[in-house]
């Protein structure tokens, strides 16, 4: 039985917190966001707003903005389909929309959907390429609708060209430009018929080919769409525009942001410009460091001050938005930029409000669009990396305004076998997250471990016991270390690692643990088997490995890359094992008592495999492209199971026969083992290629955009549940991590304080022992004594895989000395040092009066180190001294 969950609690001050919103019987989960919110967009009834994203579809608010509901469950379950690059509202119906579609990665086009019922069901009228992941996706709209004549819309895609409908999308025409990369187009208000287009140059994917060429180029159309002639004498093209209000001043004017990141105006509707950046913190030397030569912008420029990426006009004024989140105000008639200095607040529930530093909410950062609401001026939105945000103050004040929306990519979802409420999650970019209530909440745990968690797994006879697998350090869009937790996710240990590659070239994916043994695991190292690829295991919970490759072909056979592949090792009860290659589609098998593994014959690529907790000998392998398959003898053999398509699976850790599956269009669920299967509610929004897991009578999924949702199998499931077995308001667990903090022990030879010793010196006679005339605690401390003049190193090694530690003590100089202080050094297993961090200068003048001086210090230790030490270093001649010496690992 599940704990009963408290009640819900009160929404914070200063925020309403509308219920999470429901698509059938599916329910989902609150995480807080996260992916890139690129436009939102008014209609003309004010409590109807609607706003897509890059990955995670697109939304619709019926409350004014205070909550939000994806609306792409109705599209073909289609990857573009989850990826909007353009919405536009019919001004004279809300309810009535187009929304283009597509994937850069995908080789199928998708196009221009239509809905005439605020999306709940759509029609196809237009089959074209769009990117709404694009390189170009925060600057500009590739559809607009005519200000003087709403049935007039013209759609720009990549390399199809442009496209113009006179019945608001139901039928096409396409009128040129083929080959081009538009990034925005937009109708004259003060000149009827006419249109500007803009496009970038473009080398990148695009339908399947990886070097797609399309071309930039400045556009006009003076017959609404029908035909385009380039205005060749503006080069560069710019990259976003918008028009100014006719009062704003005489002639036709408008501002556009340039390449490489430069402010222009214009008072001749385009056709030429001049600077318009006074006030204004640009630098162009850094705007074009920041594109590769493919022209794709990095992290680090998205969110540089001088990277302008979002306009917007309305009365009396112009904004445009830097990529750090600063909005800049021109009023019409004014000679120079004004920042706005405004302050942003969000719940701290939010996960972009990290503990350590509350006051710092992500706010505008690569910042997408900016909107002057036209029902409200004082009303302002602003979109970014993270969210969407609301002003009703023009600026001054932002308020978080993404309750319901949750553009988040999730890697994986992991079971507690023992507790119904606990579910553990990884998810891209941001790391492990953990459910106390079933799947209804998440919370980010990101103390020690990384920000890219590919893979969890649950120990079954130790549930405490929890493994993940994430970069070695942050920042990156790969997996290449274990961390290991050893109480269901609340803190975390770095593994050593040794025995495998380095960590520069180390891709994982996949952790797999022995049923029987929890430190006994394993790992899938991309690779050739013979040249430090390949499976490996470890037998002390990931410190140490070797090779467990015998049998397996010198090939290449475990993916490198994190995206969308599912786990590729399995591990059964009885400790038979089943290794499948994504890469090579090919099976491989090992019963528990072989020496080396076999290989299956199997015809069909696999992306997933899974074991049967309770049925030795039993798996199941996920095939995207020929559906689901069992074995029930270990791997040898395989037969077909009635699901189409299948992209992950897992079986219910706690109830027999119940597995789930994810297939190209929803989630299945068995209760026999895999023989016959019922789908899941259809209104699943994002349900292509789901991860799934259960929590207790739930199945949670994860999506590629759209966080986590939930499915009650039974009425009782859809009653809150909490964890039975973590304390929600219980902080990780602190431990001592340096000896001897009284120096009351001694080593065996009567010297040195257990643990420390004497690692080097150039001194005859130097040596580290226990002074107790002159200790600040009784009865000793540790002194490094010097004879003579010159330098000395004594340390205390640490344990292995700590990740944040509190260091405190006392030091105290007796003698004549150039320089001390203590320090933490960190070594890889090369033993090449790969940190060292100072935790306090040790002087002659103590601050307490007795000549002691108290330091206290909190560091992250290097992720993924192999050897740690605590360092006394003195140079001169008599005694450092070290006393009270703690170190606490586990600490906030």
């Amino acid at each position: 039985m599940s704990a009963q969950a408290p009640p819900p609690p009160p929404p914070e001050p200063g925020f309403s917190t509308p219920a999470a919103p429901t698509y059938g019987d599916w329910h989902q989960a609150r995480i807080g966001g996260g992916g890139y919110v690129i436009d939102v967009i008014p209609t003309a009834d004010p409590s109807i707003y609607y706003l897509h994203t890059d990955v995670g579809g697109f939304y619709r608010s019926d409350d004014g903005g205070e909550g939000w509901r994806m609306l792409q469950g109705a599209l073909p379950a289609t990857d573009g389909n989850q990826e909007p690059a353009a919405i536009v509202v019919d001004p004279r119906d809300a309810d009535r929309f187009l929304v283009a579609t597509g994937q850069h990665w995908s080789s199928v086009r998708d196009g221009i959907y239509r809905s005439t019922d605020g999306g709940a069901s759509y029609e196809k009228v237009l089959e074209a390429a769009f990117a709404g992941n694009g390189n170009e996706r925060m600057w500009g709209r590739e559809m607009a609708v005519s200000p003087h004549d709403p049935d007039v819309v013209v759609a720009a895609s990549m390399l199809d060209g442009v496209f113009r409908s006179e019945d608001f999308g139901a039928t096409w025409e396409k009128t040129g430009l083929e080959g081009i990369n538009p990034t925005d187009v937009v109708f004259d208000a003060q000149v009827p018929g006419r249109v500007l287009l803009t496009a970038r140059p473009y080398r990148f994917y695009l339908l399947g080919n990886p070097n797609q060429e399309l071309r930039g180029g400045f556009f006009e159309s003076l017959d609404g769409g029908r035909t385009w002639k380039a205005l060749d004498a503006v080069s560069p093209s710019p990259w976003e525009l918008t028009q100014l209000p006719a009062a704003a001043g005489p002639g036709n004017r408008w501002v556009a942001i340039f390449p490489p990141s430069l402010v222009k105006q214009s008072d001749d509707g385009g056709l030429s410009w001049s600077a318009f950046d006074e006030g204004l913190p640009t630098d162009p030397e850094a705007a074009t460091a920041a594109y590769d030569a493919d022209g794709v912008i990095s992290p680090g420029g998205s969110i540089a001050p001088s990277t302008f990426m979002a306009l917007a006009a309305g009365p009396g004024s112009v904004l445009v938005g830097g990529g750090d989140g600063t909005v800049h105000r021109r009023a019409y008639g004014a000679n120079r930029w004004t920042p706005i200095r405004g302050t942003a607040t969000a719940p701290e529930s939010w996960y972009g409000n990290p503990g350590d530093e509350p006051d710092w909410s992500h706010f505008g950062k690569a910042i997408s669009s900016l909107t002057i609401d036209p029902h409200d001026p004082e009303r302002w939105w602003l979109t970014d990396w993270y969210t969407l945000w609301k002003s009703d103050d023009r600026g001054r004040n932002w308020a978080y305004a993404s309750h319901g929306i949750e553009v988040t990519v999730i890697h994986n979802l992991a079971q507690a076998p023992d507790d119904p409420g606990l579910v553990h999650m990884g998810m891209t970019d941001n790391g492990y997250f953990r459910s106390l209530d079933g799947g209804e909440t998440f919370k980010q745990i990101w103390k020690v471990i990384t920000n890219n968690v590919k893979d969890v797994a649950v120990a079954a006879e130790r549930p405490e016991r929890v493994y993940a697998i994430g970069p070695t350090e942050n920042g990156h869009w790969y997996s290449s270390h274990v961390f290991a937790s050893d109480d269901r996710g609340t803190s975390w240990r770095a593994a050593a690692m040794r025995g495998t590659r380095d960590a520069e070239s180390r891709r994982i994916n996949t952790i797999a643990l022995d049923p029987r043994d929890p430190d006994r695991l394993f790992v899938a190292i991309a690779g050739v088997p013979g040249e430090e690829g390949g499976v490996y295991v470890s037998e002390n919970g990931g410190d140490d490995w070797e090779a467990f490759n015998q049998g397996l072909p010198a090939a290449g056979l475990f993916k490198a890359e994190i995206w969308r592949v599912g786990r590729e090792l399995a591990v059964g009860p009885g400790g038979g094992m089943v290794a499948i290659s994504n890469h090579e589609s090919r099976v491989f098998f090992r019963d528990a008592d072989a020496d080396a593994w076999s290989e299956a014959r199997f015809d069909a690529g696999v992306n997933d495999v899974a074991a049967d907790p309770f049925r030795p000998g039993r798996f199941l392998i996920a095939s995207p492209d020929a559906g689901l398959f069992a074995s029930e003898d270990g791997g040898r053999t395989w037969s077909s199971r009635p699901v189409d398509t299948a992209h992950h699976v897992a079986f219910d850790r706690a109830v027999p026969g119940r597995v789930a599956v994810g297939t190209a269009d929803g989630v299945r669920v068995s209760t026999d083992g895999g023989a016959a299967w019922e789908a899941l509610g259809d209104e699943l929004p994002n349900r292509r290629a789901n991860p799934v897991a259960f929590a207790g009578d739930r199945v949670v999924v994860g999506t590629s955009g759209a966080g986590v949702l939930w499915h009650p199998l039974d009425d009782a499931a859809a009653d809150p549940i909490a964890s039975a077995t973590v304390d929600p308001d219980a902080g990780p667990p602190t431990t001592e991590v340096v000896r001897n903090g009284d120096m009351t022990e001694a080593a065996p030879n009567g010297g040195a304080p257990a643990g420390w010793s004497l690692r080097w010196s150039d001194v005859p006679g130097a040596s580290v022992s226990r002074e107790t005339g002159h200790a600040a605690s009784a009865p000793a401390a540790l002194a490094l004594r010097l004879p003579a003049a010159g330098v000395g190193f004594a340390e205390q090694e640490l344990p292995t895989g700590l990740g944040r530690v509190r260091f405190s003590g006392k030091a105290a100089l007796d003698g004549d000395f150039e320089e001390a202080y203590l320090a933490v050094q960190c070594f890889d297993a090369a033993g090449e040092q790969v940190q060292w961090t100072t935790l306090a200068t040790v002087s002659d003048e103590g601050g307490g009066g007795d000549g002691w001086s108290a330091f206290e210090k909190t560091i992250d230790l290097s992720p993924g180190h192999a050897r740690a030490v605590l360092v006394l270093y003195a140079k001169g001649v008599g005694s450092a001294l070290l006393d009270d010496a703690s170190g606490l690992s586990g600490v906030d």
